[in-house]
Parts: structure tokens; sequence; C-alpha cells
């Protein structure tokens, strides 16, 4: 009888489970399609706010905020996709939430930025070597890419490899070096670039520049300067009477 019984709770309780489960499924699946239902509507309000807007003088506006520390001839940019199905946003430090539509920059960003034509520009205006690196996987450019990367990575990367050749080596210590090859945009074609990182004195012969992009309503775009690691400048433009200009970056425009 004991045994029966005892069959009967296992079952009871097994069952409960499963209908729980599958409640806490439905409950998941509607709340993921009510995130994406909201993702999309922040895309599409950005994009209709956008709409036949020019971007070509804006850039040439960002090119002229850069600025550079004189003594160091050789830039890695720091090149990141703006958006992937598999990427998250970051919300706070602790909450990290799944993006289905990419409303932070879905018109314009750093992968429309970085392109032959702008860093081409930049080399001229500041007589520097650019050597793009893909600072998602933390690779430079020398071999072919593969398809599954995106449009506008695949094209730079492609420019790219049609550059000059160069050495990136990082030094742990005397016995210890990690050498990577890779293509840039060089300002001298004759120089043999060797780009040194040493780990022990925390020397290195390049600086590193990254640019973040956010679209916001009313035709604004905030841009995030960094250079090398933590030093970080942030640069705010509105489409105002068919010009681009500058207007103060209020904190709601920090990210």
């Amino acid at each position: 009888m004991m045994k029966k019984y005892l069959s009967f709770l296992l079952v009871f309780f097994f069952a409960l489970s499963y209908s729980q489960t599958g409640r806490d499924t439905v409950a998941e699946q509607k709340y993921i399609d009510e995130q994406k239902i909201e993702d999309f509507k922040k895309c599409n309000a950005i994009i209709k706010d956008f709409e036949n807007i020019s971007f070509k003088k804006l850039e040439k506006i960002v090119v002229e905020n850069i600025i550079f520390d004189n003594t160091k001839r050789n830039i890695i940019i720091d090149y990141r996709p703006s958006f992937s199905l598999n990427s998250v946003m970051i919300i706070d430090k602790y909450d990290y939430t799944p993006v289905y539509c990419n409303y932070s920059n879905p018109l314009y960003n750093q992968s429309d930025f970085w392109t032959k034509k702008n860093i081409k520009l930049m080399v001229k205006k500041f007589s520097k070597n650019l050597i793009p690196r893909n600072g998602t996987r933390d690779e430079f450019i020398y071999d072919e890419i593969t398809s599954k990367s995106t449009t506008n990575f695949r094209k730079l990367s492609a420019d790219t490899r049609k550059q000059q050749e160069g050495k990136y080596i990082k030094i742990y210590n005397e016995t210890n070096q990690e050498v990577q090859n890779f293509f840039y945009f060089p300002f001298h074609r004759k120089e043999n670039l060797v780009l040194e990182n040493d780990v022990r004195t925390v020397i290195r012969n390049y600086d590193e520049l990254h640019l973040k992009f956010t679209n916001y309503l009313d035709k604004i775009v905030t841009v995030k300067y960094k250079y090398n690691e933590d030093n970080s400048i942030f640069k705010t433009y509105q489409y105002q009477n068919k010009k681009w200009v500058e207007i103060p970056t209020i904190e709601e425009y920090k990210f």
C-alpha cells in the first residue's frame, strides 16, 4: 500500500512540475514577443525621424573633432559591428537584456563611418598610419574573412588587404612573444611598420581609437571618442536646417 502511495506522489509532483514548466515557457515567450515589439517600435521611430538625411558632412565633422597625441605615429582603429542578434545591450552593471532590433544606432554607426575614404582622409590629415582591428575578435585584418561577417566589415577588410603589410609584437618576457601580421593604411609606403606592446613596462609605440555612435530622436547623433583604454570624450551633433551642427552633450546622451 505504501509503495502505491509513494508512486502516486511521484507521479503527482512530476505532473505538477511539468505543468509549471509549461506555464513558465509560455510566460517567457510572451515577454520575448513584447520586447521584440518594443524594440522594433524604437527602431522604426528613429528610422522615420532620420529619413532622407545625408551623413557625408557629419563624417567630416567627426574627423575634425578627433584629437591625436602628436608623439605616436601609429593608430589602431577599433572596428566593431553595430549589431547582432547574438549581442546584448548593457542596461546597467548587473542587467543584460537581449536586443531584437538595433535601436541604438540604426541609421548611422561605427561600421558606416569606418570606410576606405574616411581612413585615408585621416591618414592624410594627421600624418599617421592607421591600422584597422576587429575589436570584437581582437584580431587584425590579415587573412581573407568569411562570408559570415557583416557587409561593411567585408568591404573594409577587402580594402585594407590591398594596403601595406606590417607586424604586431606583444612582448611578455625575453622568451615569450606573440606575433601577428596585419594590413594597414600607411602614411609612408616604404615604411616597414612594426607595432610593439611590451606588457612588462606598458610601453607601446601606438595609440588606439574607438568611435561609437548613438542615434536619438530629433535627428541627433552622439559620438563617443575613446582614446586608448580610459580617455573618453562625447560630442553630440544635430541636423538643423539641412546642416549638421554641434550641440551640448547632456547626460542622457552619454553611454
